[in-house]
């Protein structure tokens, strides 16, 4: 699957990586780029929320915790940009999960292996995974508006 994923994603980058380059202030301006903000801190919310309580208050390992609060805010994450950020619910529900999941794959491994690295470095587990946060997001906008929830493509 990661092939495939690898393969869409390099096809679908290239048609569009001139355009993404534009996206800068108008990216800032945009009502999809408001929400997107606004649904992200949220998740991100919801991400630590559970992480915390799955760490410190039932005492769960560290890979599990992350795994766990990771997937269960990106359901949240993909629903609200689906519908209300890039207003994509027409149709199209099958390609929008899988090119998201091929997303969230990459994006997954991009966090446990940071979170991971970091903690056992001596840093927190939050401060490793804001890091993470803080990289992965800074791809996940563009590819959310020009691939993932693109209505044309």
């Amino acid at each position: 699957m990661a092939n495939i994923c690898l393969v869409y994603y390099n096809r679908s980058m290239r048609e569009h990586i001139k355009t993404a380059h534009g996206l800068g202030k108008r990216a800032v301006k945009s009502k999809s780029f408001k929400r997107y903000l606004i649904i992200g801190f949220s998740t991100v919310a919801i991400d630590f929320l559970i992480l915390f309580i799955l760490r410190n208050i039932l005492s769960i390992r560290l890979v599990f915790a992350v795994t766990i609060a990771y997937w269960t805010s990106i359901a949240y994450n993909f629903s609200l940009n689906r519908y209300w950020s890039f207003e994509a619910s027409s149709g199209m529900v099958p390609k929008q999960m899988f090119l998201y999941g091929c997303l969230l794959l990459f994006n997954y491994s991009i966090t446990l292996g940071i979170v991971w690295s970091l903690e056992s470095m001596g840093f927190s587990e939050y401060i490793a995974k804001m890091f993470a946060l803080g990289l992965t997001i800074t791809w996940t906008y563009v590819l959310y508006k020009k691939i993932v929830f693109n209505t044309e493509l």
